[in-house]
């Protein structure tokens, strides 16, 4: 128990000391031919801002119709939101990625305040996937003026292949510096790169990274892009509401997940549901439940919790009642990232990134 309150506070200080520095990530949703991808927003007309969508690669994904629904308790009330869907039609394996920015149509993209990023790989098939829809998740970085923002990507020039990117909005985000983090060891062979941006006023703004050769007239071998809302900065800072069901996007994890012969660790198996239920908060204190799901559906894991969100208002700190601790950061409304740890008889280490269910 001594290990893990050691390594709790070495986790909490390492987060403190680089709480400006914000890793951007991205969410890729991975979709069979068979699946029908879905975007569901909410969007009030009657304000004059609608969303607009861009696909980056038409070849794989296209639009096959669009619905507007009122919630209930709003079909009698002029100018409340409704609820739009779009439909879309897989056409072949590959990637590509949906951009949606909400904004006036007479403003035009440059009064945008909103943007949602999905980014989509398709797919031939995925076991035991059904012809269904599957409901797209999307990844918006909240961040102050004067963050940092940090992209870490691998390239090799030697093939002609390198990274360019482009901030829709330089008003709000500007590039800090660019350097090489790990030099190839070998001719030939890849580099990383991190790019610092800087968060200079409030709006929104996306990043758009593409890997392609520079004199070739075709689609990037690889994109990622990163939607970022900028708020002034805070002088006090207000708690986050965590209350509800936050799901498991995707995971990495290593550790000991099934009996064997001796001291042998295997890597986090596949296919599994994780889901954070948090019932109730008082302040910065909460408390709920951590449900596990096999592959075969069965509730396998079933355990209480209590937990704390910093000063700052984004970690998080989950104890179980029984054995493992989380260590979290809330990187938006609706996103955690958490590192579960386990100090045990069946050790384990684990990378969740969880989103919160509506």
């Amino acid at each position: 128990m001594r290990k893990i309150f050691i390594l709790l506070l070495v986790l909490a200080t390492v987060t403190f000391m680089f709480s400006e520095n914000i890793v951007l990530n991205d969410i890729l949703n991975t979709v069979s031919l068979s699946q029908i991808p879905i975007v569901k927003l909410e969007e009030n007309s009657s304000t004059g801002y609608t969303w607009n969508f861009e696909i980056t690669n038409s070849e794989v994904l296209k639009l096959k119709n669009v619905t507007r629904t009122d919630t209930k308790e709003d079909e009698e009330i002029v100018g409340a939101p409704q609820i739009v869907k779009w439909v879309f039609e897989p056409l072949k394996e590959g990637e590509t990625t949906i951009i949606f920015r909400n904004y006036r149509e007479w403003e035009g993209p440059s009064g945008t305040v909103d943007i949602r990023v999905f980014s989509v790989k398709i797919v031939k098939e995925i076991k035991g996937a059904e012809k269904e829809e599957r409901l797209l998740q999307s990844f918006t970085i909240d961040a102050e003026i004067g963050d940092n923002l940090l992209v870490v990507l691998e390239e090799n020039p030697s093939t002609g292949y390198t990274w360019e990117y482009e901030i829709s909005n330089t008003n709000v985000i500007s590039l800090k510096n660019e350097k090489t983090l790990h030099k190839a060891e070998r001719p030939g062979a890849p580099a990383t790169k991190q790019w610092t941006f800087n968060t200079i006023d409030k709006g929104c703004a996306l990043i758009e990274f593409k890997l392609h050769r520079s004199w070739e007239d075709a689609q990037p071998v690889e994109e990622h892009c990163y939607a970022v809302n900028v708020k002034p900065k805070s002088e006090t800072v207000s708690l986050p509401n965590v209350v509800g069901t936050w799901k498991r996007i995707k995971s990495e994890g290593f550790g000991y997940f099934a009996p064997a012969n001796g001291d042998e660790h295997t890597s986090l198996p596949e296919g599994f549901t994780f889901e954070l239920v948090i019932k109730e908060q008082n302040g910065r204190a909460f408390h709920g439940k951590k449900k596990v799901w096999d592959t075969d559906g069965n509730l396998v894991v079933d355990e209480y919790l209590s937990g704390l969100i910093s000063s700052n208002g984004k970690d998080i700190y989950i104890v179980e009642h029984n054995d493992g601790i989380m260590v979290g950061t809330l990187v938006s409304n609706n996103n955690i990232e958490l590192h579960y740890l386990e100090s045990s008889d069946e050790p384990k280490t684990i990378y969740y990134f969880l989103t919160r269910q509506k």
